[in-house]
């Protein structure tokens, strides 16, 4: 969302040490995927849950100009849940991206342990069978 000219001129007053280059015009749009993560995080807090992004991307070493491994097991759900007492493992797909091998691995565990697993492509859908799962427990 660009900024009007007037929220310039009020940035540029209010921080008169920052050059007009170094103020923001835009604001980063999140990415579909990000979005819908977030959405989700949101609405199980405001059910009472918890709800934690989990992140098992490795990083890039510029130094040895190489991929290190996150740590983490491949394949763990995007999102964590613990609504109820249960746990709810979400992956989150847009458009064409599907599961992988590692993620249905996963899938199976949590389904194996009593636990429940989504794969959330809208947020609409989610609520669905997020709804049909808290019907269930209760």
């Amino acid at each position: 969302m660009k900024k009007t000219k007037e929220e310039i001129e009020y940035l540029i007053n209010k921080y008169p040490s920052v050059p007009k280059w170094g103020i923001p015009t835009t604001r980063k749009k999140k990415s579909p995927a990000n979005e819908l993560t977030y959405q989700i995080i949101k609405y199980v807090q405001s059910l009472g849950g918890q709800a934690y992004r989990i992140n098992s991307q490795g990083q890039y070493d510029p130094r040895t100009k190489k991929w290190r491994y996150s740590g983490m097991k491949k394949g763990l759900a995007d999102i964590q849940i613990i609504l109820l007492g249960r746990f709810i493992g979400v992956e989150i797909k847009i458009g064409k991206d599907r599961q992988s091998e590692h993620q249905k691995a996963r899938q199976e565990e949590i389904i194996k342990s009593g636990g429940y697993y989504l794969i959330a492509k809208d947020f609409e859908a989610f609520k669905t069978d997020l709804q049909t799962i808290i019907n269930e427990i209760q």
